[in-house]
């Protein structure tokens, strides 16, 4: 069984290695096999015993489990330490956030697998057996090291970069998210997009300006309540222009390709708001460029990986990343980064952060 769970596994393990932990098996097998036929023989002979013989059993029965527990650590040692390829010589475990700025490095996340940095840390840490660490499943796990390098770097927790990428993107450096398609009375180019399409909309709030906030205030007047997701949502048979505004699947707008982006053509309509990337950064309506941190990043640049987390980190530190420490605080990071600090999504990737801060702070289980 343990040989066919080496294959599965596709990893080469230490010979020598091998036969230590071969050897010390074998031992705590026999010494296993030994204490369970004592157990057995305890069991027959004390059958009707008094209150110390039972409790006599009962501490043998207590030996045997902890010297099976002994031989399942073993396994399972040699399935998640021994069958993961071996750490560089240069690359030091790493048990929590702050040695890794006292050693001014992220590259200690990374290792090396056939020459090739393809693993990380991180993802060392993570159970093998474990399908859903998360309450999202990940599409690309290839950029966690950058963005964990990257938050290290500009100074702050990586777990607030590792979870807004995850929730973000999944990992997907070519993720388009339209607003548009958002459906909130609060969200902008939501209302913009039914100012443009929708006859009921330029019919019932004519003018401009005046009329796209008095189409706001209608919305949250006669919002749902309780509140559903993160965006306030109006009831229905309020006016014809807020069921359109409910309406997806007639009033929605294609999402633009990143060569329509770099082009500005095709299905790239500027009015509107498009998250881009990784970290989902989001450029201002009628604008071509994403403003944080200092720097500008235009449409097509965001669909570069490496100054996509260089932003997404930046955005972070904006909403508070950097001083946050209270629950209350680092959720409101969460939700600033989304667009609204009290947003129930804060909550959810708070929980999240936790995992991540717990899975980080592990000593490196391969030695």
């Amino acid at each position: 069984m343990r040989k066919k769970m080496k294959q599965s596994l596709g990893h080469k393990i230490n010979s020598k290695g091998a036969v230590v932990a071969d050897a010390i098996d074998i031992f705590v097998m026999v010494v296993l096999a030994f204490f369970a036929f004592m157990f057995l023989h305890l069991v027959l002979v004390k059958s009707t015993a008094g209150d110390t013989e039972i409790a006599e059993v009962k501490t043998a029965e207590n030996a045997l489990s902890v010297l099976y527990g002994i031989h399942q650590g073993f396994i399972s040692r040699e399935v998640l330490g021994e069958n993961v390829a071996t750490l560089s010589d240069d690359l030091a475990p790493v048990s929590s956030f702050d040695n890794l700025l006292l050693s001014g490095e992220a590259s200690i996340l990374k290792r090396n697998v056939g020459g090739e940095r393809k693993i990380t840390a991180f993802q060392e840490y993570l159970p093998l057996e474990a399908k859903k660490l998360f309450s999202l499943d990940w599409k690309n796990t290839k950029y966690i090291d950058m963005v964990i390098s990257e938050s290290v770097k500009q100074g702050i927790d990586p777990c607030y970069g590792v979870i807004t990428m995850l929730h973000e993107s999944l990992g997907d450096p070519n993720a388009v998210g339209n607003d548009a398609n958002v459906v909130g009375c609060d969200v902008h180019a939501r209302r913009i997009l039914l100012m443009q399409e929708s006859a009921h909309c330029k019919s019932i709030y004519p003018d401009s300006n005046p009329a796209f906030n008095i189409f706001l205030e209608d919305c949250l007047r006669n919002k749902r309540v309780p509140k559903e997701g993160n965006w306030e949502l109006p009831q229905k048979g309020i006016n014809a222009c807020l069921d359109d505004l409910l309406d997806l699947k007639v009033y929605n707008s294609p999402k633009p390709t990143s060569e329509e982006f770099c082009s500005k053509s095709g299905n790239f309509k500027p009015y509107l708001r498009y998250g881009i990337g990784l970290g989902q950064a989001t450029p201002d309506a009628n604008s071509y460029e994403f403003f944080v941190g200092g720097k500008s990043y235009t449409y097509c640049e965001l669909f570069d990986p490496a100054k996509n987390i260089e932003a997404l980190v930046a955005r972070l530190i904006e909403k508070g990343a950097s001083t946050a420490s209270s629950p209350q605080e680092i959720q409101y990071v969460f939700g600033g980064y989304i667009g609204k600090k009290t947003l129930p999504q804060g909550v959810k990737r708070y929980q999240d952060f936790l995992i991540c801060k717990e899975v980080m702070a592990r000593e490196n289980p391969i030695s």
